[in-house]
């Protein structure tokens, strides 16, 4: 078992908003667009160089307004973020091979390794998604040596690695 005690910024809040906003999936979009463009020009006129144009036009509108859309939500939340809500403020992690615990001034939350969805390191961050709505903040600014920041981060890596690969392992015998 292994914890640390960081502190949460109003910052770290807008870096982590404009970090994951980059890591959506373009390709979903990008279908998407395609399939509206097929609808309004047809089969055909999906494939004529004119709805070229505008779906790469539609695909760059898009992406542009959901980065403003991102940003503005990041700065309101930013703004609105207090440290009695656990949002921000300081805030101990916990890991152990059972589970991921976050102890903040306002709410206590224990996950399992198996209910985490994913982990995004970065080089100033790591994330880890519990769902769509709460994702951890573990600031490397917050470690006395980067080799401890990758400790942290690395032994988060492979508890999740290890509950992903249980869960796999666990549906295939059914």
């Amino acid at each position: 078992m292994k914890s640390k005690e960081v502190t949460i910024t109003k910052f770290d809040l807008i870096s982590m908003q404009i970090l994951l906003m980059f890591r959506a999936t373009y390709n979903r979009r990008l279908l998407v667009v395609l399939f509206i463009s097929s609808l309004i020009g047809g089969y055909k006129g999906l494939i004529s160089l004119g709805v070229v144009y505008w779906v790469i036009l539609a695909f760059v509108i898009s992406t542009l307004g959901l980065i403003c859309l991102t940003l503005v939500g990041s700065i309101v939340q930013a703004l609105t973020a207090t440290p009695g809500k656990g949002v921000i403020g300081n805030t101990k992690f916990t890991v152990s091979d059972k589970s991921f615990i976050e102890d903040t001034e306002g709410t206590a939350t224990e996950s399992s390794w198996k209910a985490i969805k994913n982990i995004y390191p970065s080089k100033n961050y790591t994330f880890v998604e519990v769902s769509g709505y709460r994702i951890h903040i573990i600031p490397k600014r917050e470690f006395s040596s980067d080799l401890e920041f990758q400790d942290f981060s690395t032994l988060i890596q492979r508890f999740w690695n290890e509950a992903q690969q249980l869960s796999v392992a666990n549906q295939n015998r059914v």
